[in-house]
């Protein structure tokens, strides 16, 4: 059996700016390669790595221009080229071809197979529900027309496909709604290293109280302007508590309005932010298909409140640290039972988003 991924980009968990789905599709693809052998085909332009010390095999190819309708066609062209190539080496083998939601285009040639198996790759869905019913983004008429041309395809695709992985609950209902003609679907939540935590019991809990002997340190982690993520509800709330801090992280300067307690901290690594902050919040006004960060912050002992739309409700087990990201007074009572009350780490419930679980899944998913 062979897997073979055809990704718009590829990178390591440590590469910066290295989002959610990189991430969560570099596990993947290493889970997949335990098990037979794994190939990456990758636009050059979108993966700036070397992986000499991988096991698995990354083709980049040189696709040129990327951007625009003339960029986009060009690479769903030459990436198509590479994988009929790579069928053709290996035929009458067991392969497992998987897809994203850019280059579903190349799932749409392929032909159909008893021994291929085309699987999408579904984690952000933007591309034909969220960039439409996004409240905080202006939709254009060409945004329209683009979106209702690509989901004919988008759909044919969908039912086309033998299986698609999603990365939670909510998305595999989103996912069944939009596409009732979906053959299977499972959801697989993206992994997390815990490697590095493997002291933690994992059946135990543990309370974590915020500092008594200093003012709290907040954290927000947001993306382009901030807008998607919740930054104007961080800006209210560093108003309604002058005396603490809130730090930003992010690719771009989050501090607009220059308020003296919001500090931009630019881009850094998770495991150093979780040193600088005592809580995380993340009031994300887009329904999040996961929340990757809210899961690896209390692995790190660190207190979170989320939005409790989307995938970000599967994140965390207590109740009372699920805010809409539009009502501030829900976070401004979120904040005061935290400092009253602390918060309750659930070690096993977390067990669940660890590597072990996650590549088990895989497993059972290709067989």
């Amino acid at each position: 059996m062979i897997n073979i991924f055809i990704f718009p980009s590829f990178g390591s968990p440590s590469s910066q700016g290295a989002t959610g789905g990189i991430i969560s599709n570099y596990y993947l693809v290493k889970a997949a390669n335990k098990f037979s052998k794994t190939i990456v085909i990758v636009p050059d332009s979108g993966c700036s790595e070397e992986f000499e010390d991988e096991l698995f095999i990354v083709k980049k190819v040189n696709i040129g221009r990327t951007t625009g309708v003339i960029g986009r066609l060009n690479l769903i062209y030459k990436m198509k080229r590479v994988l009929v190539r790579l069928l053709r080496e290996n035929q009458g083998l067991k392969i497992n071809v998987f897809f994203t939601t850019t280059t579903i285009p190349v799932l749409l040639d392929v032909e159909k197979s008893e021994f291929i198996n085309k699987i999408i790759i579904s984690r952000a869905y933007e591309d034909f529900i969220y960039s439409l019913n996004n409240k905080t983004k202006k939709i254009n008429i060409s945004d329209v027309v683009k979106k209702i041309i690509n989901l004919g395809k988008t759909k044919k695709a969908y039912s086309l496909s033998d299986l698609v992985i999603t990365n939670s609950d909510y998305m595999c209902l989103e996912i069944k709604q939009a596409f009732p003609e979906v053959k299977k679907i499972i959801r697989l939540y993206p992994p997390m290293d815990f490697n590095n935590k493997s002291e933690k019991s994992i059946s135990s809990k543990k309370l974590i109280k915020l500092p008594e002997n200093r003012e709290v340190t907040f954290g927000f982690i947001g993306r382009g302007d901030g807008k998607e993520k919740g930054i104007e509800l961080i800006v209210n709330l560093s108003k309604k508590f002058p005396k603490n801090e809130f730090k930003l992280y992010g690719l771009s300067n989050l501090n607009k309005e220059k308020q003296k307690n919001l500090k931009d901290e630019g881009w850094k690594p998770f495991n150093e932010i979780v040193k600088e902050i005592d809580v995380l919040l993340i009031p994300s006004l887009w329904k999040e298909p996961f929340g990757r960060v809210a899961v690896e912050a209390q692995y790190f002992d660190i207190p979170v409140i989320v939005s409790k739309y989307g995938g970000l409700a599967e994140t965390v087990s207590e109740l009372n640290y699920f805010c809409d990201p539009q009502c501030i007074d829900e976070w401004i009572a979120a904040i005061g039972n935290l400092k009253s009350n602390g918060f309750e780490i659930d070690y096993e419930f977390l067990e669940k988003f660890s590597i072990k679980q996650h590549n088990a899944a895989v497993r059972d998913a290709l067989n």
